[in-house]
């Protein structure tokens, strides 16, 4: 996918749901800029911890959330 998008000349952000792994995060962003999306504020936090700078939220944020969301 990497390769195919950079042929295409367009940024891979792959969507972590469901690997939830650090191992297979740094896999999926090797050799791109290492954007990557998530669903959970759980999964955001879990990548910023080891080191995942560029990290957009996937889903609509409610009120509630927004606190949480200005702490990551």
């Amino acid at each position: 996918m990497a390769r195919r998008a950079s042929d295409l000349g367009v940024k891979l952000r792959p969507h972590l749901k469901t690997a939830k792994s650090v191992e297979i995060a740094r896999l999926a962003t090797k050799d791109t800029f290492g954007g990557i999306a998530v669903s959970t504020l759980s999964e955001a936090r879990y990548f910023g911890a080891v080191g995942f700078t560029d990290i957009l939220y996937g889903v609509g944020v409610v009120p509630s959330k927004a606190e949480q969301l200005l702490e990551l």
